[in-house]
């Protein structure tokens, strides 16, 4: 483990309170006074406010991985437009870094973090244990969520062999801006991702009234996604099981209409969980052109093939098929919440690599009879297991794309020479690789908060 003091009254006060007291309705849990210490929710209705204010904490998810993926690129003259951050993230510069998606997911820790510090003190009985359970359980699956993602962007990819030395997050358990910063190691890290999910998992309710609040199918979703990347297969079986178990529902492209701008309807019935990306204009749909041979890979047949994309005047294609709703031109934020259509694959990717080939390729029909014209889909005929799991990965891409999910595969995928991919870019004469494995793949921590709190920045060559 490695650690660093630094003073967080200063990185608290000065780089994520300044998100959140611009939240009226949050305000007065939230405001510094003259002492520096927090004025602290104290009833359920409180800490409900917070959880459900503008809902903030499921809206500022990370982008910069989508951005730096290879699912579009950008022509000469948009990538020239965009900030300058976004510009080095796009093209893997060696000092690319990007401040809001860290202080974004810290702001969603440092929420459960209040709640998390407060609710003991409320008694709880017969006639508030439910809503007691469900507050606590939602708080520390926000932390816990929040710090999958500042795991997926800012650190390498987990290793069991060297998990125990590699650099991991800084796992913030409480909201005393004294305490000092500590960067973990993976292993520590993904510990209490997996410790916080589970006892969520417990707490909460088995619905909700509202997708922006989670429940234990989120919980269990989250978990198998954590499991996934961390390699354990068999656990990530278990919870997409569990998950899909709970909430099975998937939607039927043959009943949507591919003419519209935004085919797919927010809130439907597949999704667990609703989050969505900060907005960069790199990722707005009159500036991501669609990688081609990525949009060639949709079979005829495929009904994602209209539902996901619209062709440009230019021949290119740009993406409308966001679980967000309509994706207008100028809309440049992704939708990365939990659906049951991502447990299925889950789930058959996990039994393809258990050698269970067959009920691989069962589990993913299952998604792909809905996913193209009815009665059309076949199986493929494939020789092993190994087969099935090349198959379910092709899937896999194509059904997630711009769901903030293609960077955490790269790196998984790139500790497999099979699956090792080397990215491009063109950018006017210039030509932009990044290899598998490259130091790149761990974004820079903002060069601001390694100021502030003096922990461990990751390397580059």
């Amino acid at each position: 483990m490695q650690t660093t003091k630094c003073n967080y009254i200063t990185l608290y006060f000065l780089v994520l309170l300044p998100l959140l007291l611009g939240l009226s309705a949050c305000k007065k849990y939230l405001e510094a006074p003259s002492d520096k210490s927090l004025v602290v929710p104290t009833t359920l209705d409180d800490m409900q406010a917070m959880l459900d204010y503008n809902s903030i904490l499921n809206t500022i998810e990370p982008v910069m991985s989508e951005v730096a993926s290879d699912n579009y690129y950008l022509k000469a003259a948009n990538y020239s437009n965009l900030n300058i951050n976004v510009r080095n993230n796009y093209a893997w510069a060696p000092k690319a870094e990007y401040l809001y998606d860290w202080t974004g997911a810290y702001t969603v820790v440092l929420y459960g973090n209040v709640i998390l510090d407060n609710i003991d003190r409320i008694q709880k009985d017969a006639a508030n244990t439910t809503r007691w359970n469900t507050i606590k359980g939602s708080a520390l699956f926000f932390r816990a969520h929040a710090f999958y993602n500042v795991a997926g962007q800012f650190c390498k990819a987990y290793t069991p062999t060297t998990a125990a030395e590699d650099l991991g997050i800084v796992l913030r358990l409480s909201s005393d801006v004294n305490a000092p910063s500590v960067r973990s190691s993976m292993a520590e890290s993904y510990a209490r991702i997996i410790e916080d999910l589970k006892q969520a998992a417990s707490l909460l309710p088995l619905t909700t009234a509202y997708l922006t609040r989670p429940d234990k199918a989120a919980a269990y979703g989250d978990l198998a996604r954590t499991y996934l990347v961390m390699g354990d297969y068999q656990s990530a079986l278990l919870y997409a099981d569990s998950c899909l178990m709970l909430h099975p529902a998937v939607l039927d492209f043959n009943d949507l209409n591919p003419a519209l701008a935004g085919p797919v309807p927010s809130f439907n019935a597949e999704v667990i969980f609703h989050t969505t990306t900060g907005g960069v204009t790199a990722l707005a749909q009159n500036a991501a052109r669609v990688d081609s041979v990525l949009y060639d890979s949709y079979e005829e047949n495929d009904l994602r093939k209209s539902i996901f994309f619209k062709t440009n005047s230019d021949g290119t294609h740009a993406f409308k098929g966001t679980f967000d709703g309509t994706f207008t031109p100028g809309k440049s934020a992704c939708f990365t919440g939990l659906t049951s259509g991502e447990m299925l694959l889950v789930k058959s990717e996990c039994l393809a690599r258990l050698g269970q080939g067959d009920q691989a390729l069962s589990t993913l029909k299952t998604l792909m009879d809905l996913r193209f014209k009815r009665g059309t889909y076949t199986t493929p005929v494939v020789s092993s297991a190994d087969d099935a799991l090349l198959l379910i990965l092709n899937e896999r891409r194509k059904e997630l794309i711009f769901r903030s999910r293609r960077w955490q595969d790269l790196k998984r995928l790139n500790k497999e020479a099979r699956f090792a991919t080397t990215l491009t870019r063109v950018i006017g004469d210039q030509v932009y690789t990044l290899a598998p494995n490259d130091s790149r793949y761990a974004m820079l921590i903002p060069s601001s908060v390694i100021g502030l709190s003096q922990i461990p920045q990751n390397s580059r060559p």
